[in-house]
């Protein structure tokens, strides 16, 4: 099995272009334009390759400037992605995000499928870095990433596994699948569990099978994770991302720069006023010359 710590290696090496297979202009506001940009992307160990959708909010502001990976849920044109995208791009940080794929979890579909889905996630987005890097506009040595719950995760293992990420954010999300998938209260965690119940497989049974199919765990490879390049958000009411995950996460990250919400998953979005600008100052300051 191809894993994403066997495959973090190739990033020091020199990747080929990444060639749009489509890019064209949607949209404009102050501060930004956004374009629409799709990329042919091939995973190793997958032997077709697939598109990459990009959002990409392209600050107007002169010189090249840093960017930023923006996985919301693991993409998708989410409003979170509507409101963080302007407001990077107004800072002079131009942002990319990443449209969700696939779902994480179907059914009772094998574990071995969502080691497949981490891995593209991951592969798609340092794909999309490799573009980024090439764009005259944008500082390659400058690149930050932010995620939020299962992008959370996403953005944890891309932290882990390219160095060129100088600077990620990290909301709400969780490591140590194994016990977070069978103990979430997220609806389509509980329809995996369920569905694995329903062929005889208990939740100790499904715990093994997790373990032994899903290496890239974020919590596997957050001894590649540098505490000083990383700010963390967790909620201590979640269940959907369990907050004994996400403190398991943090913890092994190396206990990184935090805030704490005396919140639940969905609940935690009343301190998004708040807590959104608060994460925007550290990424640029991060990203700053």
């Amino acid at each position: 099995m191809v894993t994403i710590a066997l495959l973090a290696a190739s990033v020091e090496h020199d990747p080929p272009p990444a060639t749009p297979i489509l890019e064209r202009r949607e949209d404009a506001g102050a501060g930004y334009e956004l374009n629409f940009v799709q990329l042919w992307v091939t995973t190793p160990g997958d032997p077709e390759r697939h598109k990459v959708q990009i959002l990409e909010y392209r600050s107007t502001q002169p010189g090249r400037r840093p960017a930023v990976i923006v996985t919301p849920m693991f993409g998708g044109r989410q409003p979170i992605a509507r409101r963080l995208g302007p407001a990077l791009a107004r800072r002079g940080i131009h942002a990319a995000v990443v449209l969700r794929a696939e779902r994480y979890l179907v059914g009772d579909a094998p574990p071995e499928r969502l080691e497949r889905v981490l891995r593209t996630a991951v592969i798609d987005r340092r794909r999309t870095l490799d573009w980024l890097a090439g764009q005259p506009h944008v500082d390659p040595q400058r690149f930050g990433a932010l995620g939020v719950s299962l992008g959370g995760l996403g953005t944890a293992l891309l932290c882990a596994t390219d160095s060129r990420i100088k600077a990620g954010v990290l909301v709400l999300a969780g490591g140590g699948l194994e016990t977070l998938i069978p103990s979430s209260r997220e609806r389509r965690a509980l329809e995996f569990v369920a569905a694995w119940k329903a062929r005889g497989v208990d939740a100790s049974a499904l715990q093994a099978k997790i373990k032994a199919a899903v290496p890239s765990d974020p919590l596997a490879l957050a001894g590649s994770l540098d505490p000083a390049r990383l700010l963390f958000v967790t909620a201590r009411r979640d269940e959907d991302v369990p907050f004994a995950n996400q403190q398991l996460l943090w913890k092994a990250a190396g206990r990184p720069e935090r805030y704490s919400l005396p919140t639940g998953h969905a609940s935690s979005a009343i301190y998004a006023p708040w807590l959104a600008p608060l994460c925007l100052d550290w990424l640029e300051a991060k990203l700053s010359d």
